[in-house]
This record gives structure tokens, C-alpha cells and sequence, in this order.
């Protein structure tokens, strides 16, 4: 299993969002933390123009 970190900011967003949001963050991490590097879409993809070569983002589904 890999590592999953967050930050200060993230932890203070997170602790302020609706209950079925957080299980939807935390179902989504935990397939992170399952995968690493490897995981791929829907789950995550590509940030165009980032200033990092291959930046990837997290999406995770909620509501739609």
C-alpha cells in the first residue's frame, strides 16, 4: 500500500465538508492508496499547463 498525505489546508477543508462527501474522499484515497502511481481514470487524470511534468489530480465522484 502506498502512502496517502495530505495537508494542513486539506484537513481543514475536509473536516468542514457534509459526512457523505468525506465517505466519498475517503473511498477514493483508500483506491489511491491501493494503486499508487498506477491509478488511472476516472479516478485520476492529467493537469493541463501545470509547471510539474505529469501532474496528476484526484477526482473523486460525488453527486454525479
Amino acid at each position: 500500500m502506498w502512502d496517502v498525505e495530505t495537508t494542513d489546508t486539506f484537513d481543514a477543508w475536509f473536516e468542514l465538508q457534509s459526512r457523505a462527501l468525506k465517505e466519498d474522499m475517503l473511498a477514493t484515497m483508500l483506491i489511491l492508496s491501493e494503486f499508487g502511481p498506477q491509478l488511472g481514470r476516472p479516478y485520476v487524470d492529467t493537469v493541463k499547463d501545470s509547471t510539474f511534468q505529469d501532474m496528476k489530480e484526484l477526482r473523486v465522484q460525488h453527486h454525479g
